[in-house]
């Protein structure tokens, strides 16, 4: 597809290729997939105990969303800092800082979904081989201060684990709903408008959710 010939593109990638990094990807939207102007968004799927090679990226920012697993991020000149991506987790990479990701379980997979402001970032991944190495041991304490994982057998990752991944956010969302206090100056915030009769039978003691304080939907 031509820049100049744009369309809404769905891609559903059943494999996974090896990029620049040396982690496994499901590569999804970029310039020469989509026809991406200013964006590109892939799927990364860490083996268990897999990490990445150290690297910066060179003129564009990364935003990444933690599906499954828990990833230890080194991050700074030397990689002194560390950062810990969880499933929920949003992390933020400015250009041009080095950084290294490692999957903190032996046994189980880590996924977490990458966007870059740049159609072409794989050209513009610059490599660190001085820093290889730099954290390992720190990597592996990490792993060894865990409690011991359950075994599953041979972790494979394929595109149906896109839903095993998602669901697990399901339960925070329930569990951010439970812990909401309802405290009678918030109930009394809460407008009932005549279309909220079903929900005023239903629970009468419960403000509606579906409108604003107001009374507008």
């Amino acid at each position: 597809m031509s820049q100049d010939e744009q369309n809404v593109v769905i891609l559903n990638p059943r494999t996974t290729d090896i990029d620049v990094q040396g982690m496994p990807q499901f590569f999804g939207i970029s310039g020469s997939s989509a026809g991406a102007k200013g964006i590109s968004m892939n799927l990364t799927a860490f083996p268990p105990g897999g990490k990445a090679k150290a690297h910066y990226h060179r003129g564009f920012e990364t935003a990444i969303y933690g599906l499954t697993g828990r990833m230890a991020l080194y991050h700074g000149p030397q990689l002194e800092e560390m950062s810990l991506i969880e499933p929920g987790s949003f992390c933020f990479i400015p250009a041009g800082i080095p950084h290294v990701a490692f999957n903190l379980s032996e046994t189980e997979p880590a996924t977490a979904i990458s966007a870059r402001n740049d159609p072409a970032e794989q050209e513009n991944v610059i490599l660190v081989p001085e820093l290889d190495g730099l954290r390992d041991a720190d990597a592996a304490a990490l792993r060894a201060a865990r409690p011991p994982e359950p075994q599953h057998g041979e972790s494979r990752m394929s595109q149906s684990d896109l839903a095993v991944a998602i669901t697990p956010q399901a339960s925070i969302t329930e569990r951010m709903r439970d812990e909401i206090e309802l405290t009678p100056d918030l109930m009394a915030s809460f407008t009932r408008s005549p279309a909220c009769e079903a929900d005023r039978a239903r629970a009468p003691d419960q403000p509606c959710r579906r409108h604003l304080p107001d009374g507008r939907g």
